[in-house]
């Protein structure tokens, strides 16, 4: 049982960092994704992100839902939204909403932003750590609207931008209760495609016993090129102790 539930985490953690792909000059744009997650040789569960662009404003929405021999042990299941503007120097943060359910912790969230400071004013966080100071999280944006940062979406196949600009990212992430760190090292070559090595370090508002058990994970993004002359996230994995999540799928619908 123990182990489904640390599984369920991980899980969560990886669909955080899990890039949609957008268009980085359009004025309205939308995106649908739909990835198969898998662990241990079994189905764990599915992952969909769906994203809007207009005009300065962005909103995102992801969904991870168990299934199969999973769900028969722990129902894992999670719900993130974020709004916001986009600005030249990158998203900010709006409000944001997230339900999870890990097995193992239970918890609901709600962040309005003010002057790019998030603070909670609903919800039932599961945390057993004191709550951190909003001012301190200023540099920070919510899990959603990571997902959406283009340092980490965009990959177009006829930019003319250095390939080391595309995914190099340090990222700082707020979610009501806990404060982690998103890393990702510039893309590499790897066949027709990209490939991105990331880490998620856990920095504050986490327990000794959290800690004990990971401090960080460490990802591996692989990218492919598209009908739409976009390179899309096509699988991610995820090295664990239990052996490798991995999170494949891709682009199901694109708009403007």
């Amino acid at each position: 049982m123990r182990r489904y539930l640390v599984l369920g985490w991980v899980i969560l953690l990886a669909a955080f960092i899990s890039p949609v792909a957008i268009f980085a000059n359009d004025p309205s744009t939308s995106d649908q994704q739909h990835y198969i997650v898998r662990g241990l040789g079994v189905k764990l569960g599915t992952f969909t992100l769906a994203s809007q662009r207009s005009g300065g404003t962005y909103g995102v929405r992801s969904r991870f839902t168990s299934t199969g021999a999973m769900a028969l042990l722990a129902r894992v299941h999670f719900e993130m939204q974020a709004t916001g503007r986009w600005t030249s120097a990158g998203p900010q943060p709006a409000w944001f909403l997230e339900s999870v359910d890990t097995g193992r912790r239970q918890s609901t969230a709600h962040l309005d932003y003010a002057s790019g400071v998030p603070r909670v004013t609903g919800g039932r966080l599961g945390s057993d750590t004191p709550p951190l100071r909003p001012e301190h999280q200023r540099d920070t944006v919510d899990p959603a609207t990571a997902i959406f940062d283009p340092a980490t979406a965009i990959f177009r196949a006829v930019a003319p931008q250095a390939p080391d600009d595309l995914c190099a990212l340090d990222q700082p992430i707020f979610d009501g209760a806990r404060r982690t760190r998103l890393v990702l090292d510039p893309p590499r070559p790897k066949g027709a495609g990209f490939v991105c090595w990331s880490t998620l370090q856990r920095e504050d508002g986490y327990s000794a016993r959290e800690l004990a058990r990971a401090k960080s994970f460490d990802l591996e993004l692989s990218y492919e090129a598209g009908p739409d002359g976009r390179f899309h996230m096509s699988t991610a994995k995820v090295a664990t102790v239990f052996g490798t999540v991995t999170l494949q799928g891709g682009l199901t619908q694109a708009g403007r």
